[in-house]
């Protein structure tokens, strides 16, 4: 190790200046540990780098290892590329840190390969807006633009400085902690960093531009990055560090992330979620009460399905109205938790599926709950009648995998079917969620998943194999709440600690696992046992098993044993376990008798579990894959949800909505307002035609049109249009012919006016407004 290294070894921190010093330096520079990966980061990472040093942010430490004996390390070359090479004993090389070492480098000088980082030297840094998505991220980064070379374009270059030549520039500056920039020179320091900035800064503009250049000052020289330091004995031992700082941690999914903003922005965030676990337990857990509070919240505001949970979702306008309606959704006594809290009750004593309830996919509790608690009723009659209906949905769309297979497809459709069908007090709709996703998915996933059928015997086996423990909870009738008697343990039938005796020969005398051995372990060798029977009977197995249960059966207190009847084998099954037992007695072809036994009982166990659970719950044949099975495209549903769960807050012109979201619903409701109007002027004899058109493209606003043309030849339009700033509205007009929509062919005081009814108006108080005004133009103007 230098004289310079050991010196070095003191410093705890440094500056951006500094790294790109030891970057830049031939003799004087941190190589390689060997183990390091390539360059990863993308331009998108380093102006978040960027971005953060110009905030003060921490950007994590740089960590420095050291090997007591001789070792190798790489070493960048001017081009980019790396060669390995002998490293001195004790000399430092990165080992964690390499990526922001490289985006500053390439930031502030000119020898990066990833081309030039610009600054808005005249916009203010803008506020924190928390960002997950690529796009989302893109769009909270106005100020720092990325160019491949010098000749891209960039509308408002002038007001812009390019980074590369950084660290060339503050060469000519003995102290920069200490300059005191003066605000009538920041033009010209600005244009000496970069010719092409604009020479002449408006002096209002004076005070964020030398703000901006005293925040790359403070980054290039402050010592704010932690520099940490370990010495070694071995490369191995390198190694082993490099692997348990990159694989020994916990991911962080997008929903943790998530989380963590709502509590970032929404101070009782997790008192209240606490609150809603403590109506309805089936969600588990933290994250699953939010998942589905935060689909509700979304589709409750007209907005889309949050899915996937991400921290951008929870920025800016639309961000704002979500967390309102989470806060409000979640208030002690609102409509959502006095329903959430009386459905959790009822069904979880009144359901079919008692324990399975605990073990069907998490996920499909949000449009079982939904349905709940956006429906009008509450009572115990009207639950009753959509039980099997709910039984059916969850037990299917687990055994089915519909969530694993189809994904975020399938969960979108169902919670839209099931607010629409609650929020008109109709029964849990089973048909018409499978309808509509075997219509939109037919039931098919990416990379080739599909539901699995019910009409061959391998589609049976695979089914009654995977649920197995599913299959047995139905069949012993489990409750969904344990009382002590109701303790339970999964238990082997021919238990695992005999599984040694299925043995078969093999090279010379060795024995060698049977080959169907692994079925110790399939759905069939599995029941519930009360767990204090369980642990008196441990590994006994055979005749004696099943005597000893059925006398703690007869003796009745002693032990808590579940009559026979709730044990879910047979008595001929009972039988073939007992002569598996004896014959597995250690003579290989009495072993192989057991095996053949052993398999066709297991097997023949599972699948008559399977046809029982289909007998008890018919309609989940109507779950599988079947090709001639009905197909049905979503019907039209409510714009928003506010009313059916008692939210006051709302987007009440869709102004939060981005372009897409907007056109989608524009046209939803032109189309089914225009359905409404036809209806009407049909009943009046009013109507000879109508049509409707959807403008393609984007522009400064989206629209859509529902036109008639009346039995006199008079034509009236229903325009329903948006723009970003305004937000949604409803216009009319009407004209003498169709041939000529437009102006200066329009009726006279009926050229594009404003309907006097709010966008947030319901459909009937819209469609009256609309007949107003054509009972107006038919007076004015009678033909």
């Amino acid at each position: 190790m230098g004289d310079s290294d050991r010196g070095d070894a003191l410093a705890a921190s440094a500056s951006v200046g500094e790294l790109v010093a030891r970057r830049l330096s031939s003799a004087d520079r941190w190589n390689l540990a060997l183990v390091q990966r390539a360059e990863v980061w993308d331009e998108l990472r380093m102006r978040h780098l960027l971005d953060s040093l110009l905030a003060d942010y921490p950007i994590g430490a740089i960590l420095l290892s050291s090997v007591r004996e001789p070792t190798r390390e790489l070493v960048v070359q001017a081009d980019g590329s790396r060669a390995e090479t002998d490293a001195n004993a004790g000399s430092w090389q990165i080992l964690d840190g390499q990526q922001r070492i490289n985006a500053v480098f390439s930031i502030f000088t000119r020898h990066g390969h990833y081309g030039h980082f610009l600054l808005d030297m005249l916009m203010e840094r803008p506020a924190p807006a928390p960002a997950q998505g690529r796009s989302a991220k893109e769009r909270a980064l106005p100020h720092i633009r990325h160019l491949r070379d010098t000749n891209e374009d960039l509308e408002s270059r002038g007001r812009f400085v390019d980074l590369s030549g950084w660290a060339d520039w503050v060469e000519s500056f003995d102290d920069l902690r200490n300059w005191q920039i003066d605000e009538r020179a920041i033009g010209e320091l600005l244009h000496e960093l970069d010719p092409k900035f604009v020479h002449d800064v408006p002096p209002e503009a004076r005070r964020i531009a030398v703000k901006n250049l005293d925040r790359l000052i403070r980054a290039w020289t402050k010592r704010s990055i932690p520099v940490l330091r370990a010495e070694m004995d071995t490369p191995l031992d390198v190694l082993e560090v490099f692997s348990r700082i990159n694989l020994g941690g916990v991911d962080v999914a997008g929903a943790d992330v998530y989380f963590a903003g709502v509590k970032t922005f929404w101070r009782d965030a997790e008192a209240r979620v606490d609150q809603v676990l403590d109506d309805a337990p089936m969600l588990r857990n933290r994250l699953g009460a939010l998942r589905f509070l935060s689909r509700l919240a979304s589709r409750a505001l007209g907005h889309g399905d949050v899915l996937p949970l991400t921290v951008d979702r929870l920025a800016g306008k639309k961000g704002e109205l979500l967390r309102a309606a989470l806060a409000e959704i979640t208030e002690p006594g609102s409509d959502v938790r006095v329903r959430l809290a009386a459905f959790a009750s009822w069904y979880t004593s009144e359901s079919s599926l008692g324990y399975v309830l605990h073990q069907v996919t998490a996920e499909l509790w949000d449009e079982v709950l939904s349905w709940a608690v956006s429906s009008p009723r509450s009572d115990v009659d009207w639950y009753r009648a959509s039980v099997e209906a709910l039984d059916t949905y969850l037990l299917g769309a687990t055994l089915f995998r519909y969530r694993g297979v189809m994904g975020d497809t399938f969960r979108r459709i169902a919670l839209q079917e099931s607010l629409e069908a609650g929020s008109n007090a109709l029964s849990f709709p089973l048909d018409e969620i499978v309808s509509v996703v075997r219509a939109k998915t037919r039931l098919r996933g990416p990379r080739g998943r599909a539901v699995g059928g019910v009409e061959s015997e391998g589609d049976l086996e695979a089914l009654a194999s995977r649920n197995g423990w599913i299959l047995t909870a139905l069949a012993q009738r489990i409750p969904y709440r344990s009382q002590p008697e109701d303790d339970f343990d999964w238990d082997h039938i021919f238990p695992q600690a005999q599984a040694h005796r299925m043995w078969s020969p093999g090279l010379g005398a060795r024995r060698r696992h049977h080959p169907d051995r692994h079925l110790i372990n399939s759905a069939g060798n599995f029941w519930a046992l009360n767990s204090s029977a369980n642990r008196s009977l441990q590994d006994i197995s055979g005749r004696r098993k099943f005597d000893l249960l059925l006398a703690w059966l007869r003796d009745g207190e002693a032990w808590r044993v579940w009559e026979a009847d709730r044990w879910s084998i047979s008595p001929e099954e009972i039988e073939k376990f007992v002569l598996v037992d004896e014959k597995l007695n250690g003579d290989p072809a009495s072993i192989d008798e057991a095996m053949v036994i052993f398999k066709t009982t297991v097997t023949a166990r599972s699948r008559r579990l399977l046809d029982e659970a289909v007998s008890r719950f018919p309609n989940l044949r109507t779950m599988a894959d079947n090709p001639i099975a009905p197909m049905h495209d979503p019907a039209p549903k409510a714009r928003d949800y506010r009313d059916a769960l008692g939210l006051s807050v709302g987007d009440l012109t869709l102004s939060t909505l981005d372009y897409a979201e907007a056109r989608a619903q524009l046209r939803e409701r032109a189309r089914r307002l225009g359905a409404l109007i036809e209806t009407r002027l049909s009943e009046q004899d009013l109507r000879k035609d109508s049509w409707r058109w959807e403008p393609s493209g984007v522009g400064a606003a989206e629209m859509a049109f529902a036109a008639f043309e009346l039995t006199g030849g008079n034509c009236v339009e229903l325009m329903v249009k948006w723009d970003a700033t305004s937000g949604a509205r409803f216009e009319f007009k009407a004209y003498p012919h169709r041939r000529r929509p437009n102006d200066p062919h329009l009726y006279v005081g009926f050229a594009s006016i404003e309907l006097q009814v709010p966008w947030s108006a319901d459909d009937p108080e819209v469609v009256e407004g609309f007949l107003r005004l054509v009972g107006e133009v038919q007076a004015r103007y009678p033909r």
